[in-house]
């Protein structure tokens, strides 16, 4: 059981809040509060402050807990912390907030292309949905500023990190709209890889023709407009994906509510194909 802080202690630890409030991100304050209540109580069961004080202890806990962060990036955990709550209401600030991570996006896709890659997107269109996503979030989800939340860490890099997964898993397995595009010199496959490359696009027919019987008007009305830029041809060269942006602007939407149309569809997709035991 907890022992009760005197009041000098909770003195103290009030001090410290304020104290480290200026200077550290909220995940940083959180822990070195908990650190110091914990060291406060430990004080208190042996009888008191003895030899030292609540503003050494307190030195001691912030000094320990810059050692095991780094400087550095509990410095960026607040700076990025202060920029992001700025950009809630600040347009300027927004856009700078957008620029920044946009240009660590960059950075990172090429540092780590494996990590920060999501199968059937670009990279430019991986940026564009991630980008989107966070500034949704700054401006109208207070619940996500409150997450994603960790000592040493930018917020803004643990909410793009955290929506990169999400995009992976509301993307799934490649949805096909339309017959692939052929890929030169390559070899005839046997016959076997024949037959099982025939069974799979069947079930993936058959998954998608249950799954649009399934669709709510609104993801009706996105479903063709897919399948009319897809036969039109809209698609990237490099991946040979369907170009969203194309389909949100023949339905004069954004392109993130074609991004998230598209999630649905696989995602019922998916489930068809798990019923039909492929």
């Amino acid at each position: 059981m907890t022992r009760q802080l005197s009041a000098e202690a909770e003195h103290a630890l009030e001090r410290a809040r304020a104290s480290w409030s200026s200077s550290f991100g909220t995940a940083s304050q959180s822990e070195l509060c908990r650190k110091f209540e914990r060291a406060l109580a430990l004080v208190a069961s042996f009888g008191g402050a003895g030899t030292i004080s609540f503003v050494e202890l307190q030195r001691r806990i912030e000094h320990q807990h810059r050692l095991k962060y780094g400087p550095e990036n509990l410095r960026a955990e607040a700076e990025d912390e202060r920029a992001r709550d700025l950009a809630v209401r600040d347009d300027e600030a927004l856009v700078a907030y957008e620029t920044k991570w946009k240009r660590r996006l960059v950075k990172l896709q090429r540092a780590h292309p494996s990590r920060w890659r999501v199968p059937g997107l670009s990279d430019d269109e991986l940026r564009d949905e991630l980008t989107l996503r966070l500034i949704d979030a700054v401006r109208t989800k207070p619940e996500e500023r409150s997450q994603h939340q960790r000592p040493g860490k930018e917020w803004g890099l643990l909410f793009l990190a955290h929506q990169r997964r999400a995009l992976r898993h509301e993307l799934g397995p490649e949805l096909v709209l339309d017959q692939a595009i052929p890929v030169l010199d390559q070899p005839a496959p046997s016959g076997e890889e024949q037959l099982i490359a025939e069974q799979s696009a069947m079930l993936k027919a058959m998954a998608l023709e249950r799954a649009e019987s399934s669709l709510t008007r609104p993801q009706r009305r996105w479903f063709a407009a897919m399948k009319e830029m897809a036969n039109a041809g809209a698609f990237f060269e490099s991946s040979g994906r369907l170009n969203l942006a194309a389909v949100s602007r023949l339905l004069h939407k954004d392109r993130s509510s074609a991004m998230r149309a598209f999630g649905e569809l696989r995602q019922r997709v998916v489930r068809e194909l798990k019923k039909l035991g492929g």
